[in-house]
């Protein structure tokens, strides 16, 4: 039984479509494969890869990264590739160092291209299998009560982990890591460390999210008071007992001269000469008078504040037992400053 081709012309025009894409494709690609690369552009990348090559082997692997990734971006070629993915590794970045050298390993390099070239593919391709042992790997799964994925959102060391790969192992880089979940008010957080070439799994149990609640705020004095209190109040006793002096001085003066005058002003009439006499008895009873006011109300406030620092209320009996004889001091030291 022989078969025919169909002859509707729809047909006939989407197999001439279809031929004239992948003609196009084929030739886009191939004109970008052989498109070369400005000289000066080369030039620069090949500079960058010497300067990485000097820090990588002064094990300043980030700094030779950074190098290695502009040279590869703008030439791509097996070597930068190759130390490229060198340098993740050594950064401890194995999963995608690994990855780097896959991606070498599979590049294309053409048969008349130099032996450095074709060792470096060989080298990634051989480096990419011998670090899977180094590289650990984790699972993370669910309660089996709630398998649900909805809604949860996963992250690990800061990046989102796809629900779909939950119950999956997944490669994962030596060192500490963050796990951390949540659904709605529910929170899971755990940090853990894993070996080279480990395998664990982490459960990821979700917890209702907990308020802390307020503390209490209480109006029970405080010991704090001791340590000013005290200071203070023996410089107000001590100014005030100062004043009072100086106001007694200046008061014995003051009725001194008040004799004077009565001696030499009869019937406290004076005369121009003795006016001096009286604007001196003037200064000197009001300044024995501001002194005595000032002074006792100094010398009350020194003593309320030395009374009251040690009435505070002692949180236990050994404190209020060191209490007592330091208000027994207080009040002897301010009789001897009277």
């Amino acid at each position: 039984m022989s078969s025919t081709v169909p002859s509707w012309p729809w047909f006939r025009r989407a197999c001439t479509l279809g031929i004239m894409v992948a003609v196009w494709c084929a030739a886009f690609t191939t004109a970008r494969a052989a498109e070369p690369i400005d000289p000066a552009q080369r030039s620069a990348a090949r500079a960058l890869g010497k300067e990485a090559v000097v820090l990588f082997r002064k094990g300043e692997y980030a700094a030779a990264l950074d190098r290695f990734s502009r040279a590869h971006a703008i030439v791509r070629l097996t070597t930068t590739g190759l130390w490229r993915g060198r340098c993740l590794v050594e950064l401890g970045r194995l999963v995608e160092g690994s990855e780097q050298l896959l991606d070498v390993s599979r590049m294309s390099v053409a048969d008349d291209a130099r032996a450095l070239f074709h060792k470096a593919k060989a080298d990634a391709a051989s480096e990419h299998l011998a670090l899977q042992a180094r590289i650990g790997h984790i699972k993370l799964i669910q309660p089996a009560q709630d398998t649900s994925t909805q809604e949860l959102s996963i992250k690990l060391d800061g990046k989102p982990v796809p629900a779909a790969l939950l119950g999956v192992n997944q490669p994962i880089d030596p060192g500490t890591h963050h796990l951390e979940a949540r659904r709605g008010e529910d929170r899971f957080s755990k940090r853990f460390t894993i070996a080279e070439g480990a395998s664990m799994e982490l459960l990821i149990e979700l917890q209702p999210k907990q308020t802390l609640p307020k503390p209490k705020q209480t109006l029970a004095p405080t010991t704090q008071s001791s340590n000013w209190q005290p200071a203070l109040g023996w410089v107000g006793v001590a100014l005030g007992g100062g004043a009072v002096i100086g106001g007694a001085i200046t008061g014995g003066l003051a009725l001194a001269k008040q004799d004077e005058l009565q001696t030499s002003c009869p019937d406290f009439n004076c005369l121009p000469a003795q006016h001096d006499g009286v604007d001196t008895f003037g200064l000197l009873r009001t300044t024995s008078t501001a002194a005595l006011v000032a002074g006792a109300s100094l010398l009350t406030t020194g003593i309320i504040l030395l009374v009251t620092s040690n009435q505070t209320s002692p949180p236990s009996d050994s404190n209020a037992a060191k209490a007592r004889p330091r208000f027994v001091r207080s009040a002897k030291g301010f009789l001897l400053v009277w």
